[in-house]
């Protein structure tokens, strides 16, 4: 996700060729909110959208992205079951919007 903002930022991350190599893909969105919305990931963003919440460590790119621990690995995962709760009922919640 902060490769993705940093992205439609115009600023440099990992993935920055790779993103550029998609850029028509990235433009369907228009910009990072319009992405964010489109795939209900509203809940790994603040909600001016403009910093990305990280399940563990804080996006600098310089640490293991992945947990280095069981207690780290526990964190990660009840954070992550809770986006995913979130999502669904978001998701649920337009698709009975529009009757789908």
């Amino acid at each position: 996700m902060e490769c993705i903002r940093r992205h439609y930022a115009g600023e440099e991350s990992p993935l920055s060729k790779a993103m550029d190599s998609d850029r028509k893909f990235f433009e369907l969105f228009l910009d990072f909110r319009g992405y964010v919305d489109y795939f209900f990931l509203q809940d790994c963003v603040t909600e001016d959208y403009s910093e990305v919440r990280y399940w563990i460590g804080d996006g600098d790119f310089t640490k293991k992205a992945l947990p280095q621990s069981v207690d780290e690995y526990l964190l990660w995962l009840e954070r992550q079951r809770d986006f995913l709760n979130r999502r669904n009922a978001r998701i649920k919640e337009y698709v009975l919007a529009k009757g789908i």
